[in-house]
Formats: structure tokens, C-alpha cells, sequence
């Protein structure tokens, strides 16, 4: 009776993570990346970036991107894709070009600056969805958040990692777009 009550229970709950919890961590994540995009947009509408800037487009689809596919990003798709894809096909971060871009074509630091926090707000929302989703990384990101507070020098290796993972998230996000366009 006690093995019944138990699986049941572990049923209801693989229900909620994955009919509630996962929709509503990609609604959230996918609000975020709006926002993120729409702040963009008013930057341009403002006059702080233009509209024709090869810098803006280019960051704009690079939300664009995150946002239809952010649900299919896992961490088991992200491992998977760095194994299993050929290097000829690795093309660079989503996002770096377009920085690129924008450097040689704003001379406005503070936008610049404004920019790239934004795209660091993208990145983070992405690698947090991917947390939440995932119920095997809790333990992990709960040990690091321990780990943090017991030595506070590890803050900055926590946050290299994070960055880590974001530009991994990214190109493997460019390399699947550029495989469903084809």
C-alpha cells in the first residue's frame, strides 16, 4: 500500500514539473527576452540606435532566436550538440558579431554599455530557464550558492561559469537556427 502511495505521489509530481513548472519557467523566460527585445526597439525609436544599424538587426534577431527556441534549450541538447556536431558547423556566439558591430558604429559609451547589459539580462534569463527546468541542476546550483557563501572568492568563478554557459547556450541556439533555416 505504502509503494502505491509512493508512486502515485512521484506521478503527480512528474505531472506538475512537467505540465506546470516547465510551461510557466518558458512563459517567464520568454517574457523577459519580450522585455529585453522591446527595450532594444525603444533604444532605436529614441534615436539611441538606428534602425538600419547592421548592429541592431542583428541583435534583434539574436533575441528573436533565443525566444522561438528558448523551450527546446536543455542542458542534454546542449551536451549533445557540443559532442555530436562537427566543428566546421560551430559558428560563433549569437551575439558577439553583433557587439562587434555595435562598437565600431555607436559612439555613444553609455548605449553601448546599456546594450550589452541588456544582452547579459537575455543571456542570464536563458541559462536560469534552463536551470528551473531541470531538477538534476537544482542540487547543483544550490551547492554553488553554498559554496559562494562559505568562500566568498568563488562569487567570480560562479559567475564565469554562468557566462560560460550562456555562450554555450548561444552558439549552439545559432548553429540550430542556421539547421532549421537551411
Amino acid at each position: 500500500m505504502n509503494l502505491i502511495v509512493v508512486l502515485v505521489a512521484a506521478l503527480l509530481l512528474l505531472l506538475l514539473h512537467l505540465k506546470a513548472w516547465q510551461p510557466l519557467c518558458n512563459y517567464w523566460a520568454r517574457q523577459r527576452l519580450f522585455e529585453v527585445r522591446g527595450r532594444l526597439f525603444d533604444m532605436a525609436a529614441t534615436g539611441q540606435l538606428s534602425f538600419d544599424d547592421p548592429a541592431y538587426r542583428e541583435l534583434r534577431e539574436g533575441i528573436n532566436v533565443l525566444i522561438r527556441f528558448a523551450h527546446h534549450i536543455t542542458w542534454p541538447r546542449i551536451a549533445w550538440c557540443s559532442i555530436l556536431l562537427p566543428s566546421s558547423r560551430k559558428s560563433p556566439v549569437l551575439f558577439e558579431p553583433a557587439l562587434i558591430n555595435l562598437n565600431t558604429t555607436s559612439s555613444n559609451p553609455n548605449t553601448r554599455l546599456e546594450v550589452r547589459r541588456m544582452i547579459w539580462k537575455a543571456e542570464k534569463t536563458v541559462v536560469f530557464l534552463v536551470l528551473l527546468r531541470s531538477p538534476s541542476l537544482w542540487l547543483l546550483v544550490v551547492l554553488g550558492m553554498l559554496a559562494q557563501l562559505v568562500a566568498p572568492h568563488l562569487r567570480n568563478m560562479f559567475q564565469k561559469a554562468v557566462r560560460f554557459f550562456a555562450l554555450k547556450i548561444e552558439r549552439d541556439a545559432g548553429i540550430y537556427n542556421g539547421m532549421v533555416m537551411e
